[in-house]
């Protein structure tokens, strides 16, 4: 029994190795043909950027209106009417909502009795007060008389200025039951509805004015002395494409930090575009001025390079002699000229040939060797905010 089992095993152990064998010999046969290799090591890369040419950073913000208020009515009263419904456009001007106008054209009506009563005192005073001042010429009144009617036509004018004043501000209440457009724009939100009571400075509508959108957003305290105001920038609004981005201006740039010692910033895009709507999210992508001006160092990811314990390298990224769509990494030597919080500033020890565009393996240098072939991701990874 045991015999047949062991005859069993060698049997099983032949059968094995003949097929590596044979494996091998495809393979062999395989390339030998001129058939694809298998792809290499799948790798994430990043371009090779001159320093001196800083880089690119992306945040995250909202686009916001330019032009975006909450209006309301300066008196108290009851609403009689909305004449614009949430998302509807208006021009500058149109009336959007009003007021009930019983009570203010009653005080309307009686500010004019009122005035219509002082100028008709004043007329009187001033009558009494010329017939005193006459009869005080020729001595047929007292002195008193005389003071007791200019007194008293003083009074009279102070009335009607003062009916006057009550009646222009009446007229004004009642012409404040109108609320109209300050621009032209769209209703964003509608806070109140027909016969509900209001109270003034409560508000009514919010509005966005038809003016160019802006991005708002935050920028580390680390870059905020290297980008300036008018400094031109890339906008991505993912919800519309992710791979296109719109040009757009620098316009604001905070005096203060505020959450995690960022400073607060606009960027205002260049022109209108369809199906952007305040509230999207949006990517700023901005180029960061440099601090070098030498073409011969580069700014790398500190993920993209590593060390042996001698020396510091990084992976070029290049084809193989055989075809140009097969890769593989060239391990090169540099020297480390700065390390900063989130990259390196490098020089290549050898001057080597780069190619336009040069990529670099991005991470994972220590899973890697020299002349490994290779595949690259074709993602890119983003750091946001930073």
């Amino acid at each position: 029994m045991q015999i047949k089992m062991g005859f069993g095993v060698v049997v099983i152990l032949v059968m094995v190795l003949s097929a590596c064998s044979k494996s091998e010999t495809d393979a062999s046969e395989s390339t030998s043909a001129g058939e694809d290799v298998p792809a290499g090591k799948k790798v994430w890369s990043t371009v090779l950027v001159p320093a001196s040419e800083g880089r690119k950073r992306h945040l995250t913000g909202t686009i916001q209106a330019a032009d975006a208020v909450s209006i309301s009515f300066e008196v108290t009263g009851v609403v009689a009417k909305m004449h614009v419904d949430l998302g509807q456009s208006f021009e500058q001007g149109q009336l959007l909502a009003e007021l009930d106008t019983a009570v203010y054209v009653l005080a309307v009506k009686q500010n004019e009795s009122n005035l219509g009563e002082a100028e008709a005192a004043l007329t009187d005073a001033k009558q009494t007060f010329e017939r005193n001042n006459t009869l005080r010429k020729q001595g047929l009144v007292a002195q008193a008389a005389l003071d007791n009617a200019k007194a008293s036509y003083d009074i009279a004018q102070q009335r009607v200025e003062v009916a006057r004043s009550a009646l222009a501000l009446s007229k004004e209440n009642l012409s404040d039951t109108k609320l109209h457009a300050p621009y032209a724009g769209r209703v964003s939100a509608r806070m109140v509805e027909p016969s509900q009571q209001i109270v003034a400075g409560s508000s009514v509508l919010s509005i966005q004015g038809n003016a160019k959108l802006e991005v708002s957003a935050a920028i580390p305290e680390g870059l905020i002395g290297k980008v300036s105001l008018f400094d031109k920038v890339r906008v991505v609004v993912p919800s519309i494409d992710t791979k296109q981005s719109f040009p757009a201006t620098l316009s604001e740039i905070g005096a203060q930090a505020s959450v995690a010692n960022a400073f607060p910033i606009t960027v205002t895009f260049d022109e209108n575009h369809q199906g952007f709507y305040p509230g999207m999210s949006a990517e700023l992508i901005l180029q960061v001025k440099s601090d070098y001006d030498n073409e011969a160092l580069f700014d790398i990811p500190l993920s993209a390079f590593s060390t042996d314990g001698k020396e510091s390298f990084i992976y070029l990224i290049e084809p193989t002699e055989n075809q140009a769509n097969d890769l593989k990494v060239h391990k090169t030597l540099i020297d480390i000229m700065e390390l900063k919080s989130d990259s390196a500033v490098i020089r290549i020890q050898v001057q080597t040939p780069l190619r336009a565009e040069q990529r670099i393996v991005r991470t994972g240098l220590d899973f890697l060797r020299d002349k490994q072939r290779v595949s690259v991701v074709e993602t890119e990874t983003r750091i946001y905010n930073q």
